[in-house]
């Protein structure tokens, strides 16, 4: 689609080559009538040769005048080339930007199949598994396929990842979930919480001296790197499903 200026130099360029073939034909007209003139009072012989000399002398200044405006035009054409890539950048790069704010980029295949193995087995561990018949159905269809995915299992992909990631934290409230250091002893005399449960209840495991805990609105404490992955996937605490309202809370 052309812009306005795109389209006055158009109409420009077109109106310079009406004007240009239209002195061209006047100035025919007037050799004719020039020529003619000298036919009838002296000879034809002069005036063909007048007539000759006079179409080779605007033969020759209508080639340099083509060649003129030809390479006017090339340039222009090069400038309004020029313009239309810088703002194709443009909006490329306003797209990126976009991109990077609140729209995610469109995820491939892997990407998303990495996230959903991480999510089915999560799931599994803690038996929460959502009550959604087109969740169902995505799952029941991915279930058979073994790495070759037709549109329909992109779609089923694509609809099972946007579950996924709607319900999660983003990247920077992650890093402002506050981090403590895990030590037994303190810990234990000084925390209650800590002393009813010494397990990440994601991972199962026991807290370890010196692990990275992350505690909860609820005040459950699980390993930063386990509980950062389930946030990821649900903003809820994986215990008491408690909603962790990021605005709020932190």
């Amino acid at each position: 689609m052309q812009t306005r200026r795109e389209h006055e130099y158009s109409l420009n360029t077109i109106t310079q080559n009406t004007s240009f073939r239209m002195a061209l034909g006047l100035l025919s007209l007037l050799y004719l009538f020039i020529s003619v003139l000298l036919a009838r009072r002296k000879s034809i012989q002069i005036a063909l040769k007048f007539l000759a000399f006079s179409f080779l002398f605007t033969g020759i200044i209508s080639i340099f005048i083509w060649i003129a405006l030809s390479n006017s035009v090339r340039q222009r054409n090069q400038q309004l080339a020029h313009r239309r890539r810088r703002r194709r950048r443009r909006r490329r790069r306003r797209r990126r930007q976009q991109g990077n704010g609140n729209d995610d980029p469109l995820p491939t295949i892997g990407d998303i199949e990495t996230r959903l193995n991480y999510f089915f087995s999560t799931r599994s561990v803690l038996n929460d598994q959502p009550n959604s018949t087109s969740y169902t159905n995505a799952v029941v269809r991915l279930a058979g396929t073994e790495g070759d995915f037709d549109d329909l299992d992109y779609e089923s992909l694509l609809f099972l990842d946007n579950f996924v990631k709607k319900k999660g934290l983003k990247n920077h409230q992650l890093r402002r979930l506050p981090v403590k250091i895990y030590h037994k002893k303190k810990d234990l005399s000084n925390d209650q919480d800590m002393k009813d449960s010494e397990n990440c209840m994601v991972c199962l495991e026991p807290f370890e001296e010196n692990d990275e805990l992350i505690t909860l609105v609820c005040f459950h404490d699980f390993h930063k790197s386990c509980i950062s992955k389930w946030l990821e996937l649900k903003a809820t605490c994986p215990i008491c499903n408690q909603k962790i309202l990021f605005e709020q809370n932190f």
